[in-house]
């Protein structure tokens, strides 16, 4: 009885798809294009598709050679590679730039937002021949919380001036990260004034009409132009030929200047409100000689070829074109943007965990002055968790 059963049920089945097959001719897509896939990767049409690159079981890098410990990865590493539809796969990495010669560069998010910094520097002679200033003076600053400010200043005051009252020149500053300005020497008041003298400068940065940042005041002393000219080629000649010595004297002073305010804080009023995240971004193994370029900003790279800048930022998307250019000789230049969403979500966990265990041994006529079943047996252990989040 079964056995018929099952023989109508499949002769049943096979007259359905009889039927079913005219219509699902009609019915089917076009042919599409074959995938051709081989060891450089697949491709349909002459385009790539994917091209995945592993080092699994071919060549496992678990172990570290006896001359190089770091190589040593954890062995139960993996990678997971999904797609969301066929034939084509989404790689999430706005947050890192992976350059030519092994060098990387990334973005981190801090929610603790630090302290504000800024600063500034110039040269501390001035050429003077007792009625202007004869060069243009160039200024230099640092400053990681510029979307919060609303314009800067460099002021200028007579070194008698002790309460800065009067500014004797004022010269806008472009908010950056790195800051700029040149002075062309005007003095609204020069005729006080004398060699061996000393100005002041400092550093008003604004986020409206009244309130208001100040950096601590910096001298410069006004020298005769001979006097100048010589300071400036003793300190040519000290520079790292090293690491100075392909640039032109105004090109290293320049580079100087900024590696010398790079990072540093003189803010002696701080009084800008801010908020959001911290965003810090890093990088190692940046080419020999390579300059780098962070929207159009000269940021210094360290002896060790690394370098690190922080913004203090608000919420919100931000963008950071990255330029790497300069290095080993015939290496491409690198253009990249890193994107950062600065969201001010985060959470924060501490956690405690407390485990006493300990053994009993007694003997003779002993008892408890209170009941404790705890002491019953000869091991006992005990404990708690604590947590924050």
């Amino acid at each position: 009885m079964k056995k018929k059963q099952l023989h109508r049920a499949v002769i049943a089945a096979l007259a359905s798809s009889l039927v079913a097959m005219p219509v699902m001719a009609q019915q089917a897509p076009p042919a599409t294009p074959a995938v051709d896939c081989g060891a450089e990767g697949c491709s349909q049409n002459g385009e790539i598709l994917m091209k995945v690159r592993t080092r699994g079981k071919e060549r496992p890098a678990t172990a570290a050679d006896a001359s190089d410990k770091s190589t040593a990865l954890q062995p139960d590493r993996r990678v997971t590679v999904e797609a969301e539809a066929q034939g084509r796969a989404t790689a999430m990495g706005k947050w890192s730039i992976q350059l030519p010669d092994g060098g990387v560069i990334w973005a981190t998010e801090d929610p603790n937002l630090g302290r504000p910094a800024m600063t500034m520097s110039a040269n501390s002679m001035l050429p003077f021949d007792g009625t202007r200033i004869t060069e243009p003076v160039r200024f230099y600053g640092y400053s990681n919380y510029g979307a919060f400010i609303k314009r800067a200043d460099v002021l200028v005051f007579d070194a008698r001036d002790a309460d800065l009252v009067t500014p004797l020149a004022t010269i806008p500053l472009q908010l950056s990260t790195v800051m700029e300005a040149e002075w062309d020497g005007q003095l609204a008041n020069a005729t006080s004034l004398r060699v061996g003298d000393e100005l002041v400068y400092v550093v008003r940065a604004w986020s409206d009409d009244s309130t208001y940042d100040e950096t601590f005041p910096q001298r410069m002393q006004l020298l005769r132009p001979e006097e100048v000219a010589a300071s400036n080629l003793r300190l040519q000649n000290s520079l790292d030929s090293s690491r100075y010595g392909s640039m032109t004297a105004e090109a290293a002073e320049r580079l100087r200047q900024i590696e010398t305010s790079f990072g540093q804080n003189s803010l002696s009023r701080q009084n800008i409100q801010v908020y959001g995240s911290q965003v810090r971004l890093q990088g190692r193994n940046i080419p020999e000689g390579a300059q780098l370029l962070i929207n159009g900003q000269n940021i210094p790279v360290d002896l060790e070829r690394k370098f690190v800048v922080e913004y203090l930022l608000p919420i919100g998307q931000h963008s950071f074109d990255v330029q790497v250019s300069g290095g080993d000789e015939g290496s491409e230049p690198v253009e990249r943007r890193i994107d950062v969403d600065v969201t001010g979500r985060y959470f924060f966990a501490v956690a405690l965990a407390d485990l006493t265990y300990s053994h009993n041994s007694v003997s003779g006529s002993v008892e408890a002055q209170s009941p404790d079943g705890r002491f019953d047996k000869d091991s006992l252990t005990e404990g708690r968790l604590a947590f924050y989040l």
